[in-house]
């Protein structure tokens, strides 16, 4: 099992700009082709990602068989991050149609001006928040620091049909699938 590394990802997102040829606007087209979905498996909130990993996290997951929300990713990529009820309101608008959400980070804390309020609605709401570290080396274990720590995070592992399967784990134990995580499952199975 290990996390996804930054190369990883980057090589993803680098899979879609060839088979798009765009690359400057590919977030934009992402979020604009998933607009007028009525419902997500993961609301994604980039804590401190730059646009490609956005992008290549959101693809990968796809690949896994997931639907993704990408809505929260403009406050993390803008100069214009003020908080304001207009945008508090269309947030909860969107995260309301997602059964998780996923913290995408790439460090072992956050620097988002968003990501608590988004933490605490989910935990009111729906109580299934991960954190999806990309690590510049795959690794088997992640800590983060502060509140980050209080989450489970996902890893991945080939199945022996070379199939990505993704697990949440908290330290070194796997709680389940992220598909039966997801859906309300917990306990750990190893």
């Amino acid at each position: 099992m290990s996390t996804f590394s930054i190369a990883d990802i980057k090589s993803r997102a680098k899979l879609n700009y060839r088979a798009t040829g765009r690359d400057k606007s590919a977030l934009d087209d992402f979020v604009e082709s998933h607009t007028g979905k009525s419902q997500f498996d993961f609301y994604v909130s980039p804590s401190n990602v730059e646009t490609e990993l956005i992008i290549g996290t959101a693809l990968s997951l796809e690949d896994c068989g997931y639907s993704v929300c990408l809505d929260g990713y403009r406050e993390h990529d803008s100069t214009d991050r003020r908080i304001t009820q207009e945008r508090g309101k269309e947030l909860r608008s969107v995260m309301e149609r997602c059964l998780g959400m996923i913290i995408l980070t790439t460090s072992a804390k956050s620097d988002s001006i968003w990501l608590p309020w988004e933490c605490g609605f989910f935990e009111g709401k729906k109580s299934r928040i991960a954190v999806l570290p990309i690590t510049p080396a795959n690794s088997d274990i992640y800590r983060g620091e502060g509140y980050l720590g209080l989450y489970p995070f996902i890893t991945r592992y080939q199945t022996q049909n070379q199939k990505t399967q993704l697990v949440v784990k908290f330290g070194t134990k796997v709680y389940c699938t992220l598909s039966n995580w997801l859906a309300g499952g917990e306990g750990l199975i190893e």
